[in-house]
């Protein structure tokens, strides 16, 4: 681990990495959050650092709203995903019925307050010392961010619990250089190919021994699903001495592979020929795009996508739109350089310049596709 420790000192903000240690140790109650769009690296990322909260004795519960397929939950720590939170600022009026059962429940609302009748079991009677108030405001008093570009996309859970997200502290954690650095505590290191890298170097910072096998094989996982299969060649020093350590922890590597690459079953090929039948070459057969639209394939389309643009060796540019309801969700590989983020910023694309996802509201399949692709192929031009 020294190695890569020595790594850390040149390439991190210390004084970010000293911030956000002791802001974890001093809170207890932790809510871990990624972007509203599905992206393996996050979500391994996040169920990496909430069981590391755990291990720290932390109350950590993470966020994400959206279905996540069944194939992905090899990863360890999925109890931790909740995807229905409510942080309502309430007051919980509490009754023990240890020794008074409750028969019957009532209220009424007068003038300038609420009475609350409950009428106990025969021949029993409750006390004032039956009765505890407990104030549900404060349910969380720590968020941490992972991948998140600007907070805005966290999506609907945000925008319906601004207040809680403007007194709650945030630590912001991204390798993405275009994040808006909305925390206050923000450590975003472009540096890094991966989330799940920066997490493993993040924690070794703190206690290398508090990372297990659990820790690992999530890390390891989001590490080879970015980096894809693992060439060597392409790999920094840095990605390659994390890849090593992992493993030596004892990071699940034949799980990982088996779970992301090995296993397709009919359902995958099903998956596989939709994409395929819905297909398209353009811009001198370098551009191929995809779509799905139908309601009812709400499941995630990126992996087997990446897999094909992989497969076909004259495709620079690779565009899947997949509407549900009408919301187009729209996925961009790119190869030879070509920043994908860059062609799509119209439409405030998440993630890094090989790689983006983003959304558009339209019930216009046909007309969004010519507008993306309209705009993508006047800037490769």
């Amino acid at each position: 681990m020294l190695k890569i420790i020595n790594q850390l000192k040149i390439t991190m903000e210390l004084n970010n990495l000293d911030q956000i240690f002791r802001i974890i140790n001093e809170n207890s109650k932790i809510l871990i959050l990624t972007d509203s769009i599905f992206n393996f690296d996050k979500i391994a990322a996040s169920l990496s650092f909430g069981l590391f909260t755990q291990i720290l004795g932390k109350n950590t519960i993470i966020y994400f709203k959206n279905t996540i397929e069944e194939k992905y939950k090899f990863l360890n720590g999925f109890e931790l995903i909740k995807n229905n939170i409510d942080i309502k600022n309430n007051l919980t009026i509490a009754i023990s019925t240890k020794d008074v059962k409750a028969k019957e429940l009532s209220y009424e609302q007068k003038e300038d307050r609420i009475e609350i009748y409950l009428t106990p079991e025969k021949n029993k009677k409750f006390t004032k010392e039956d009765v505890s108030i407990i104030d549900n405001q404060n349910l969380f008093d720590l968020i941490i961010t992972i991948g998140v570009e600007n907070i805005e996309k966290i999506g609907e859970f945000y925008n319906s619990n601004i207040e809680f997200f403007k007194n709650t502290p945030i630590i912001n954690i991204d390798n993405n250089i275009a994040n808006e650095r909305f925390g206050q505590i923000n450590l975003i290191e472009p540096q890094y190919s991966s989330i799940c890298e920066l997490m493993f170097d993040l924690i070794t910072m703190y206690k290398s021994e508090l990372i297990d096998e659990k820790i690992a094989t999530n890390i390891l996982a989001g590490i080879i699903y970015k980096n894809k299969k693992l060439n060597l060649q392409k790999l920094s020093s840095n990605t390659v001495e994390a890849i090593s350590a992992l493993i030596e922890i004892g990071a699940d590597k034949e799980k990982i592979i088996n779970n992301l690459y090995k296993t397709r079953n009919l359902n995958d090929l099903r998956v596989w020929s939709k994409i395929l039948q819905n297909s398209k070459l353009a811009y001198n057969n370098t551009l191929f795009f995809s779509i799905i639209d139908d309601e009812n394939e709400q499941i995630d389309f990126s992996d087997f996508f990446n897999n094909i643009i992989d497969s076909i060796g004259c495709i620079k540019i690779g565009i899947l739109f997949n509407k549900i309801n009408d919301i187009i969700y729209i996925t961009l590989i790119t190869r030879d350089n070509i920043n994908a983020k860059e062609l799509l910023k119209e439409f405030n694309p998440i993630g890094d310049n090989e790689e983006v996802n983003c959304a558009v509201s339209s019930s216009d399949m046909n007309k969004a596709v010519e507008i993306v692709l309209n705009k993508i192929i006047k800037k490769i031009q």
